[in-house]
């Protein structure tokens, strides 16, 4: 077992620099962006997490507008909003 998984590696080692040498090869060695995936994933993380905080003020925002306005228009709607989340399910 301790072999095979020795072998695979070596098979899947070789064919990453294979892929790596033919990225280097049409961008060369300083702009190859496989080199540059721990910062590329970093950067896309922390756009992800950003975009994600606005999007959740944004319909936060929203819905308390939206709240606010079927007070007005509805009778029992304290009641039903007292029982019901708002943006995520059981948390929030």
């Amino acid at each position: 077992m301790q072999r095979l998984t020795f072998s695979l590696r070596q098979r899947g080692l070789k064919a990453w620099r294979g892929v790596e040498g033919g990225v280097d090869a049409v961008f060369g060695s300083a702009l190859n962006p496989l080199r540059h995936l721990g910062a590329i994933g970093f950067l896309a993380f922390w756009l992800l997490a950003a975009s994600g905080v606005v999007l959740f003020i944004f319909f936060d925002l929203k819905s308390r507008r939206e709240e606010f306005w079927m007070r007005q228009k509805l009778a029992n709607y304290g009641n039903y909003q007292a029982r019901v989340r708002k943006l995520i399910p059981f948390i929030y």
